[in-house]
């Protein structure tokens, strides 16, 4: 039996997501030496689905939620910034593009999340549902070009929006997941699994640490790229 005290927090499920990306991008990075397993990419399928879960349960309890909305605009942009530099400051023979940037995908989540939830509050006050709308709007095009697609930003909302029934939660997820299955033959089905870490959620914080994923995400994709290319052959 499972007791209290062997469920997780937001803070060791983001640690877990951040051990399960790591195995990713390297990978990601060291694939073309043939001797890091394709189990690591597959575990990684999980990271991505586990963030967007810790996002939509800590923008709930966000105190101020547009000081957390421009914060990671602005990582966002840092992060740009540094994949375009690197690539181009050192460029890998093989023509590799660094594309990770999962600000971006958590930007758009939780800034749909902001704009529903606000035309919610203000339904009925055509100033203030106006612009909220066209943000929302403008928002679902650019789902395209954020890391993961549209589908984690959809994943998003309904983990937002279901947090209240784990259960039902846990069952959209899965039923979001059987639509990748259908439609991709590749290794994201491996996402699946991210569901029973949801399920094992105790719904509290735990510690901090709130400035260590935007510090350890940028620096481990420079570093994990400089040594590819150092090492390619």
């Amino acid at each position: 039996m499972i007791t209290a005290r062997e469920y997780f927090t937001t803070t060791q499920l983001k640690m877990i997501a951040l051990g399960l990306m790591l195995l990713d991008h390297i990978y990601g990075a060291f694939s073309y030496t043939g001797l890091v397993p394709i189990l690591f990419t597959m575990l990684g399928r999980l990271s991505l689905p586990l963030f967007i879960f810790c996002t939509a349960e800590g923008f709930y309890y966000t105190h101020d939620r547009k000081k957390y909305i421009f914060r990671l605009f602005i990582f966002f942009l840092l992060m740009e910034i540094l994949r375009y530099s690197l690539v181009s400051a050192f460029p890998r023979p093989d023509g590799l593009i660094i594309r990770n940037n999962i600000f971006g995908s958590i930007l758009l989540t939780v800034l749909s999340v902001y704009c529903i939830d606000q035309i919610k509050a203000h339904k009925r006050e055509i100033k203030h549902l106006l612009p909220y709308s066209i943000i929302l709007i403008t928002i679902m095009p650019l789902t395209l070009f954020v890391e993961g697609g549209w589908f984690f930003i959809f994943l998003g909302i309904m983990l937002y929006y279901t947090r209240q029934n784990r259960i039902a939660q846990a069952a959209c997820f899965i039923a979001l997941c059987l639509i990748i299955w259908a439609n991709n033959a590749s290794i994201q089905w491996m996402m699946t699994f991210a569901v029973f870490f949801i399920m094992l959620y105790n719904g509290k914080k735990g510690e901090g640490y709130k400035y260590f994923f935007y510090i350890f995400y940028p620096a481990h994709i420079a570093l994990l790229y400089i040594l590819s290319v150092m090492f390619y052959k």
